[in-house]
């Protein structure tokens, strides 16, 4: 019996290590989409561009651009175009909106180039974005 109990020790003790592992990562997580949420609730204009521009990022949610945008991309594992998101993103989303904010979807880690590109309706090769 005395060696039984030792083995139920190192089970416990195991499945502490594992669930401190899963509470470590869950925090992660949560400070990661606090960190998103801080970072995308911004308007964005740079201080050289006109008044209107400085207006339209103050309209704009970019949080829910953004969010948009992810569900898109995540929702399709092959990745997609700039071009592919604005054709299936039915608002009137525009590609350099679009554009700009996989470049901050990207450094965030929500979403990767994939190594390979596709060719446009322009006929052009475009970055395909995966989800990371």
């Amino acid at each position: 019996m005395i060696g039984a109990s030792c083995l139920d020790c190192r089970i416990n003790k195991a499945q502490q290590a594992q669930l401190l592992a899963k509470d470590t990562e869950i925090a992660q997580l949560k400070e990661r989409i606090r960190r998103l949420e801080e970072e995308i609730s911004k308007p964005r204009a740079r201080r050289e561009h006109p008044d209107t521009s400085h207006e339209a990022a103050a309209r704009l949610d970019p949080t829910e651009v953004e969010m948009k945008i992810l569900r898109l991309v995540r929702s399709h594992p092959a990745g997609l175009t700039v071009e592919q998101i604005v054709q299936m993103s039915g608002d009137n989303m525009i590609e350099s909106t679009v554009s700009g904010r996989m470049r901050a979807l990207c450094r965030k880690g929500f979403v990767r180039e994939a190594p390979d590109r596709r060719i446009s309706s322009r006929n052009r090769a475009r970055i395909v974005w995966l989800p990371s």
